[in-house]
C-alpha cells in the first residue's frame, strides 16, 4: 500500500489526472485542467447522479496534495454503467457477429409463442430471465438475467447480464400448464454402445440367442424384405439397433430388438442365403472384411435390473425396423403386460 507521505504539495506542472489526497483525509482520482481562461487551471472530479449516466467535470476543492494515478484507477474513475438499452444493443450486436449465417435463415414467430417486453421467460438454467429486447419481427430476443457467484460458500447476487438468442430457445414461464406429459421409460436409460458386424454376428454364433420369448413376434420377413436389408448392408445404408436381454450364464440372451434383421445377417454369413446371386464363402475376402466391420449399436439390458413389466413396456415404446409390428401382435404384448401388472398388484 501506497504512503500517504507520497503526496506532494501545490499543483502539478503537467495537465492530467492524478490521485488527489483531500482535506478529510480520503482520496480520488482527479483531473488537473484549465477548462475556462477566467478560472485558469483547477482541480475537476468526474461525477454522475447515477452509473449509467456519462459523467461529467465538477470543480473539486479542499485538495491538499496529488501523486501520480495508476492508468487502472483513471479508467475506473472515468467508467460509467452502460445503460439497459446499450447492454440490449451489445448482447444483440454480439449475436450478429457470431451467427451471421444462422441470422440469414428466417424462421418467423408463431403467434402463441410471441415474446412481450418484461415477460418473465425461462433459457436453460439462468436465473431471473426477463425479456428486455426484440429484434427481427420478434425472432430473437434480449433477456437480462441474475448474475450470481459465490461467496463463503453461498450463491449471490453479482449484478444483472445481458444474451440475445432465438425465440425457440426463450419460454414464457406462465406459459408451463405444470402436467407432466412424459413417460419415464426403461428405453430412455439403455445404453448402446458401437461395435462392429463381425462382433455381433460372432456372439450370436458363439453363444447362441433366444429368438422366441413370448412377447416376440415370429419370422416375418419376405425374402424381398430380407434382400432390402442386404442392399442396406452392402450399400452402406444404417442397419437399425439391436438391443438384447442379458440373463448372464443363466440362459441365453434374448434377442429383444432386431430379430428379423438378425436372423437375415446370421442367413448370409453362414452361406444360407446368397445376396446378388453369390454366398457369402464366395465373396471376395476383402468385401467380407469390408462388411464385417460395419458399425451396429448394440444394448444390453441386464434382466436383474429391469422387471417384466418394464420390459414389456419397452418392446411396445421400441420402433423397430423393417416391417412394422402388427396392431394384432402389439395388442397381444399389450395383454402380457396388464397381467404382469395384475400380477404385480396381487403380491
Amino acid at each position: 500500500m501506497r504512503n500517504r507521505d507520497d503526496f506532494q504539495d501545490g499543483a502539478p506542472s503537467r495537465q492530467g489526472f492524478y490521485e488527489v489526497l483531500l482535506q478529510d483525509e480520503t482520496t480520488t482520482i482527479a483531473e488537473w485542467r484549465q477548462r475556462d481562461k477566467r478560472i485558469g487551471k483547477t482541480w475537476w472530479e468526474h461525477r454522475s447522479e447515477h452509473p449509467s449516466i456519462a459523467k461529467t467535470p465538477q470543480p473539486l476543492t479542499r485538495v491538499k496534495g496529488y501523486r501520480k494515478a495508476s492508468a487502472q484507477a483513471i479508467e475506473q474513475a472515468l467508467h460509467r454503467e452502460l445503460t439497459e438499452a446499450e447492454q440490449v444493443e451489445v448482447a444483440y450486436r454480439k449475436l450478429r457477429g457470431s451467427n451471421l449465417d444462422r441470422l440469414a435463415v428466417r424462421m418467423p414467430v408463431v403467434e402463441r409463442r410471441r415474446l412481450r417486453l418484461g415477460m418473465a421467460v425461462t433459457f436453460g438454467a439462468l436465473p431471473e430471465c426477463v425479456v428486455v429486447g426484440l429484434h427481427e419481427d420478434d425472432e430473437y430476443v434480449t433477456i437480462r438475467y441474475r448474475n450470481l457467484k459465490r461467496e463463503s460458500g453461498q450463491m449471490v447476487g453479482a449484478g444483472f447480464e445481458y444474451l440475445t438468442s432465438h425465440w425457440l430457445e426463450v419460454f414464457e414461464t406462465a406459459a408451463e400448464k405444470g402436467t407432466s406429459v412424459c413417460r419415464p421409460s426403461l428405453l430412455e436409460r439403455t445404453v448402446f454402445s458401437n461395435g462392429d458386424l463381425l462382433g455381433l454376428v460372432s456372439r450370436v454364433g458363439h453363444f447362441g440367442v433366444d429368438d422366441s420369448p413370448d412377447y416376440q413376434r415370429g419370422y416375418a420377413w419376405t425374402a424381398d424384405d430380407k434382400d432390402r436389408y442386404l442392399d442396406s448392408l452392402f450399400c452402406g445404408r444404417d442397419l437399425g439397433r439391436f438391443i438384447f436381454v442379458n440373463y448372464g450364464y443363466t440362459r441365453p440372451a434374448e434377442v429383444f430388438d432386431g430379430k428379423q434383421r438378425l436372423s437375415t445377417l446370421m442367413e448370409l454369413v453362414q452361406s444360407r442365403r446368397a445376396y446378388k446371386g453369390i454366398y457369402w464363402h464366395e465373396m471376395l475376402k476383402r468385401e467380407r472384411r469390408h462388411v464385417e466391420s460395419r458399425v451396429v449399436q448394440v444394448a444390453e439390458v441386464p434382466a436383474s435390473k429391469a422387471s417384466r413389466a418394464e420390459l414389456l413396456q419397452m418392446f411396445l415404446d421400441v420402433n423397430a425396423a423393417g416391417v412394422p409390428q402388427t396392431e394384432e401382435h402389439l395388442n397381444h404384448v399389450r395383454r402380457l403386460l396388464e397381467a404382469e401388472q395384475r400380477n404385480a398388484s396381487a403380491n
